[in-house]
């Protein structure tokens, strides 16, 4: 019985089994590619004809979401730990006590883990987009939830390349304007509507994710009532 001897483990080989696993030596630039300039046409492909050019949409996320995380982490919040006690001193003072550890909680995982908070909205978001469109276009749920994870991923790379702005205490607000322009382009193209239609549809999609953000902010709000 012949056997064959497995590969030597190497650094190089570690590097291209981790590419390999996320698809990141040819998905990730492609998939970057076709959901920037053409979002419609890579929703179709990967839906209905090609999945293998592009990364996975949960570890398309996953990266944007760990690597934006981690940043934001080093450079903007160790650089300028917020004092939740000096924030708006006035409205604090006329909180209850009985809410103030779960608020604390709630407003300090927020500053820290902004990106996390953010992606607390994708289910929100995605069934809204369902509810809104399911009767124009043959998708079902888990599809609009695709869909969204390749759009909130795309927003975390704007949000990386606007680290550096928030690092230098800049009050700019172009990576959230470059986000939403980039949320009502990809709504545009890929559900085929003009401007102000979709515009509007972005708003109720944007409504329904913050009863579920409100739900999230409940349970720690919760938390801090009763273990805070």
């Amino acid at each position: 019985m012949s056997t064959t001897t497995p590969e030597r483990i190497t650094l190089g080989k570690l590097r291209k089994d981790l590419l390999e696993q996320f698809n990141l030596e040819r998905g990730l630039g492609y998939t970057i590619k076709q959901f920037l300039l053409r979002p419609r046409r890579a929703v179709e492909e990967y839906l209905y004809e090609n999945r293998s050019p592009y990364i996975k949409p949960l570890s398309f996320l996953l990266l944007t979401t760990a690597v934006a995380t981690f940043l934001m982490v080093q450079f903007v919040i160790s650089k300028n730990q917020p004092d939740i006690n000096s924030v708006q001193p006035k409205e604090w003072q006329q909180i209850p006590d009985l809410f103030k550890p779960g608020l604390k909680l709630l407003i300090t995982g927020i500053q820290k883990y902004f990106n996390l908070y953010y992606l607390s909205n994708l289910p929100g978001v995605a069934l809204g987009c369902y509810f809104i469109f399911r009767k124009k276009f043959d998708y079902n749920l888990a599809e609009y939830f695709v869909i969204n994870t390749y759009i909130f991923s795309i927003q975390g790379i704007i949000f990386l390349l606007n680290i550096p702005i928030f690092a230098n205490d800049l009050n700019v607000p172009i990576g959230s304007m470059l986000s939403v322009a980039y949320f009502v382009y990809a709504y545009q193209q890929i559900f085929r509507q003009n401007f102000w239609r979709t515009l509007l549809y972005c708003l109720i999609v944007y409504m329904i994710a913050q009863v579920f953000n409100l739900f999230w902010a409940g349970l720690f709000i919760l938390w801090g009532i009763f273990f805070g």
